[in-house]
């Protein structure tokens, strides 16, 4: 979460001095780390293609790239599509 702030549309909502707190936000907003400790074959997630918010590129290397479904929206349009995202929870429980 921390690149969201660091780098993509929602940078100007931060402060002058972003780059100067730079290490505290990642500290504070980045959980990657608690991601290592999970069992990864188990997740599946559904990620945006052209996600200006957290973009595809760093959120997919957290998890295993077979297990990724990737859609051809952005965030906003991607969480519109709910026949997707059901279709992608159910095909799972």
């Amino acid at each position: 979460m921390g690149d969201v702030f660091l780098n993509s549309a929602y940078k100007k909502v931060t402060t002058r001095d972003v780059e100067k707190y730079r290490r505290g936000i990642i500290g504070v907003l980045n959980f990657n780390g608690d991601f290592v400790k999970r069992k990864a074959d188990i997740i599946y997630p559904i990620l945006g293609e052209y996600d200006q918010i957290i973009t595809f590129k760093t959120q997919s290397q957290d998890f295993i790239k077979g297990n990724i479904k990737e859609i051809p929206y952005g965030h906003a349009t991607g969480v519109t599509k709910y026949n997707i995202l059901r279709e992608h929870i159910l095909s799972f429980i």
